[in-house]
C-alpha cells in the first residue's frame, strides 16, 4: 500500500482518505496523523495537486534496469 499524501510505500494505513476523492471505500490511505494534517490542508486550500517535498523523496530511483532510449 502507498501513503495517497507522501508516496511512501508499504505503509501500516493511518487513515482512510478515499471518500475525498469518491473512490470505494479502503482504496487511499494516508501513513501518518501528519501525511492526514497536510493532505487536509492541501485540500483545503486547493494545493492537493502540486508536488510536496515527500513525494520527491519517495519518487523512485531510476536502476540500471531502466531502458535507455
Amino acid at each position: 500500500m502507498i501513503c495517497t499524501h507522501c508516496w511512501a510505500t508499504s505503509i501500516k494505513p493511518y487513515k482512510d482518505v478515499s471518500k475525498h476523492w469518491n473512490n470505494p471505500r479502503d482504496t487511499s490511505y494516508v501513513c501518518s496523523k501528519e501525511c492526514y494534517k497536510e493532505l487536509m490542508q492541501a485540500l483545503k486550500d486547493g494545493t492537493w495537486m502540486e508536488w510536496n517535498s515527500k513525494q520527491k523523496a519517495n519518487v523512485p530511483k531510476k536502476s540500471a534496469l531502466d531502458k535507455k532510449k
